[in-house]
């Protein structure tokens, strides 16, 4: 995105409401990516090697200089040369490698209740 356009603004706009994020450190990141499925919903993902996800998640992942965090699957948890590679293939490609699973987390909220 060019530096003068704010990224919220623009997909509220009706800009792309695709994308690829990561938060946390160079040491253990998230990385999530947004896109328009198949059916024409958009869906918000969580990426990760796959794993077992019978439980909660459990890693906490920290960001916004401690203010906010997300909580994951060890799985779904990536240094910065694991994160480097997926983000240029996204670059390159519009995908994630098939390598990695997508697990759909849900941003209704409030979140509903299992």
């Amino acid at each position: 995105m060019p530096d003068d356009v704010n990224f919220v603004a623009y997909v509220y706009e009706g800009g792309s409401p695709v994308y690829l994020q990561c938060a946390g450190t160079s040491d253990a990141m998230t990385i999530e990516c947004h896109k328009v499925d198949d059916d024409g919903q958009d869906r918000h993902y969580i990426v990760g090697r796959g794993g077992d996800h019978s439980d909660p998640p459990t890693v906490t992942i920290p960001y916004f200089e401690g203010t906010a965090s997300a909580t994951v699957y060890p799985d779904e948890v990536f240094a910065l040369d694991d994160a480097t590679d997926i983000f240029f293939h996204y670059y390159e490609t519009g995908e994630v490698p098939d390598r990695y699973r997508l697990r759909w987390y849900d941003l209704t909220w409030p979140q509903p209740t299992s």
